[in-house]
């Protein structure tokens, strides 16, 4: 069970390492323009990758803490996994092309859908499988979520919502960027990272110009936010869920207590980590 779900938890807390890592990345990026490399740094200053990267250090901390009182050796057979020499030159050659493809001026939504064209044809055998299995479900829900975002930015409503809550009084910057990155923390370990992501850009955007000033910290905070949140819980990220199921294959039931347990300060670690740095290097 801890070895389960500190790698969960570790495949979620990097997220916004670089800029394909994870969809709500590829989405701040293709929303504003940015390039992998203004991940690392941006107009002057250590970018989100860096301050993830910071949290990341300190959330692993906590790791050697929570499991200090385990320490019986362990010996484990090695498993042989077989590899297809296709599936894994088509997986290096698609990372490389979401990576640089930005540079060129060509989408990456693009390059997705070129490399599961590719994939489609290297498993063609099994294609039916493939296509029955699909998560279609989830698919059409992801484009009902965008629809629905952008009408409800295109009637104004986002910004009706931004004014009062400036006009309430709600205009320290600080303040502001606590909330959103807090809200967005608590928010993601119940709710999917991708429409919240959709939905929160304008949101920040908007919050940034009542007030004058760069809307960066406000989307580096909400996206730090929800790519790290779902930590907390058994549902708030697909890695989550399947560690949760296949602990249960091998007999072992998760309880929701159990994993909070360490998702939460892991979670919490890494996020103040980088609420600190963007306080001190982004508003300051």
């Amino acid at each position: 069970f801890s070895y389960f779900v500190a790698i969960a938890i570790s495949s979620n807390v990097v997220t916004t390492v670089t800029m394909i890592a994870d969809p709500p990345s590829v989405i701040l990026a293709l929303e504003t323009g940015m390039t992998p490399l203004d991940f690392y740094w941006f107009h002057g200053k250590p970018g989100l990758a860096i301050i993830t990267i910071a949290g990341v250090l300190m959330a692993f901390l906590t790791l050697p803490l929570q499991f200090r009182g385990m320490k019986k050796r362990l010996d484990t057979a090695p498993e042989k996994v077989h590899l297809t020499g296709g599936a894994t030159l088509l997986f290096i050659a698609g990372v490389a092309a979401l990576t640089i493809a930005p540079q060129f001026g060509v989408r990456p939504g693009m390059v997705g859908l070129g490399v599961g064209l590719i994939a489609l044809y290297l498993g063609r055998r099994n294609l039916r499988e493939m296509l029955v299995e699909f998560d279609w479900n989830s698919f059409l829900f992801i484009i009902g979520v965008f629809i629905v975002i952008f009408a409800l930015n295109a009637s104004g409503i986002l910004g009706d919502f931004v004014g009062v809550v400036v006009d309430r009084g709600f205009d320290n910057p600080s303040l502001m960027l606590a909330s959103v990155t807090w809200v967005a923390v608590a928010l993601s370990s119940f709710v999917d990272n991708v429409p919240f992501t959709v939905l929160m850009i304008p949101v920040c955007q908007q919050f940034a110009a009542r007030l004058g000033m760069s809307a960066w910290p406000f989307l580096y905070g909400m996206l730090i936010g929800t790519g790290t949140g779902d930590n907390i819980t058994p549902v708030g990220a697909a890695a989550n869920v399947f560690t949760c199921g296949i602990l249960e294959k091998h007999g072992y039931r998760v309880s929701f207590r159990e994993y909070v347990r360490i998702g939460l300060p892991f979670s919490i670690a890494a996020v103040a980590t980088a609420h600190v740095l963007l306080q001190l290097l982004w508003l300051n």
